[in-house]
């Protein structure tokens, strides 16, 4: 682990669940970024003033345990809905990000084996997962057949459907059986934008609030891993 993601972790050492679907907007890229409300949260980034005529409505915040938790913990983030996005690709063609900003949507992915349990793996758009690999960094013992989890599994360890899954989800897992892996070279950047348990919206939070929404929420501390672009991986 880099310097920068040590002293991340260190720091905090001391859906689609069924709710009705936001309606179809037209979508402009951002060029700034807005809170939920101005009563509910703080953001500084240049991604905030366009976003603040995209923000949710009330019902919807409070339909949306992911949600609800960040504002009971005062962490401050951004939420704004967008094109209903299932994968990375569409996400990022339906949300970009303003090039000149250090800002980054995730790719999340669910695997199964059958000896070594379930992991939630959330790196950056740009980066592959290579299983093999994967197993050795995670150092698992004896054969490993890492697959993709049906949604069936997903929906009942993480509480949403696929393509609506981020790192905040881990939240949902009750039993305490899914290892969160996160992508390295997120923690570089300004925001993380994932999306709350439904792929029509996305959540931005600093690194370091990510992280103490893990701890907090969840109890969790994520497996931090380097990931190659994936032309290299």
């Amino acid at each position: 682990i880099c310097p920068q993601s040590l002293s991340l972790l260190t720091a905090y050492q001391s859906t689609c669940t069924g709710s009705a679907v936001a309606p179809k907007l037209d979508y402009e890229a951002p060029t700034i970024t807005t809170s939920l409300s101005p009563q509910r949260s703080t953001m500084t980034t240049e991604v905030d003033e366009k976003l603040a005529k995209m923000s949710l409505s009330d019902e919807e915040i409070s339909n949306n345990p992911l949600l609800q938790k960040l504002l009971s913990l005062s962490i401050p983030h951004s939420t704004y809905p967008h094109p209903a996005s299932t994968t990375s690709d569409e996400l990022q063609a339906n949300a970009p990000l303003p090039s000149d900003s250090n800002d980054s949507h995730t790719k999340n992915l669910f695997f199964k084996d059958k000896k070594h349990g379930m992991y939630l793996v959330t790196i950056a758009p740009e980066n592959d997962v290579n299983t093999k690999e994967l197993g050795k960094l995670l150092k698992l013992e004896g054969k490993v057949n890492l697959r993709l989890a049906d949604e069936a599994v997903l929906m009942d360890k993480l509480g949403c459907k696929k393509g609506c899954v981020g790192p905040m989800a881990i939240m949902m897992n009750a039993d305490k059986d899914v290892t969160l892996v996160l992508d390295e070279s997120l923690l570089k950047k300004t925001k993380i934008h994932s999306h709350p348990l439904r792929n029509d919206a996305s959540t931005s939070l600093t690194p370091e609030d990510l992280l103490k929404f893990l701890k907090e929420a969840a109890g969790v501390e994520p497996t931090i891993l380097a990931f190659s672009p994936k032309d290299e991986a």
